[in-house]
């Protein structure tokens, strides 16, 4: 691993650590650093390289530097619940809630017969992520999207992020870490991490092989963000955002109507309430927010 020295008193500094304890500069956080460092950067190069090469031997070159450079514009994207951004709507709290912050107040229920324990997985796969367990609590997760939306299993409201906001916070991992973790441990391979200025290549790294000569332009966006039968089955690439957030950290917040449950296609599920929406809908004003209710 790179040594993590302070780019201003030039003393080494343990991962973990947001400042210097040297000087009090601050420092890249620890999820930046580690897909940052050489090794892995390296690995990244050798995959889009090879992903690149193998585009032309198939003859759709064309077609793949076409969804690199959509890619290069990709977006942050956050999949939630309108009522999980009401606490801060309402004013109860200022800062957007992770999964931790969240499962501190709910009773530690017992995972699924044949499903994946995400009390173990999730704070393994961030223990990964990060380099330790120290600030596990302050991740939150979020997708490359071409098209600004989110995908349905996260909630009936997309969150697109501010781009200027998160840039130097933000890694990537190639797909869902915590389900990478419970199909295949804790060990992520060198090459299926990135820092938000080389997504492309992560993006064609691990989608070339998808393209073909007659893909289209309208297609990309599927292709990169796309729906599985449930959550587990989703395929993206996974955006690791580092730190707090506040609607100001938000760009656009979009409302979809939710439509029929799956298992009870008679009985369409119900919008939250026009309350809640309209109140959604002020506090975006106050941060220049744009919102929108489909």
């Amino acid at each position: 691993m790179d040594p993590n020295t302070c780019s201003y008193c030039g003393n080494e500094v343990p991962l973990d650590w947001v400042y210097c304890p040297h000087c009090g500069d601050g420092l890249k956080c620890p999820n930046v650093i580690l897909a940052g460092q050489s090794i892995e950067r390296d690995a990244l190069e050798r995959r889009y390289q090879a992903a690149s090469a193998s585009a032309g031997h198939r003859g759709c070159d064309a077609v793949v530097r076409e969804f690199e450079t959509a890619t290069r514009a990709s977006q942050a994207v956050m999949g939630s619940t309108l009522q999980k951004l009401m606490p801060i709507v309402r004013r109860d709290r200022d800062i957007f809630a992770t999964y931790h912050d969240l499962a501190e107040l709910r009773f530690l229920r017992d995972s699924a017969p044949h499903g994946p324990d995400w009390n173990v997985v999730r704070p393994a796969a961030e223990i990964a992520l990060l380099g330790s367990h120290k600030h596990i609590s302050k991740l939150h997760y979020a997708a490359l999207a071409l098209d600004g939306r989110s995908l349905p299993h996260y909630g009936e409201v997309t969150v697109l992020l501010r781009e200027n906001l998160i840039a130097r916070r933000v890694s990537l991992f190639q797909e869902n870490s915590a389900v990478y973790v419970h199909r295949h441990g804790i060990h992520f391979p060198e090459g299926t991490r990135g820092i938000w200025e080389e997504r492309h290549k992560l993006c064609v790294a691990k989608l070339a092989e998808q393209l073909t000569k007659a893909t289209r332009r309208d297609e990309f966006s599927t292709i990169l963000l796309q729906k599985g039968p449930n959550a587990i089955d989703d395929q993206f690439v996974e955006v690791h955002l580092f730190g707090p957030m506040t609607f100001a950290t938000f760009e656009k917040v979009t409302v979809r109507q939710m439509g029929a449950r799956p298992s009870s296609p008679k009985r369409p599920r119900k919008r939250r309430g026009t309350t809640d929406e309209q109140a959604l809908v002020d506090y975006c004003k106050i941060y220049k927010t744009e919102c929108e209710l489909m």
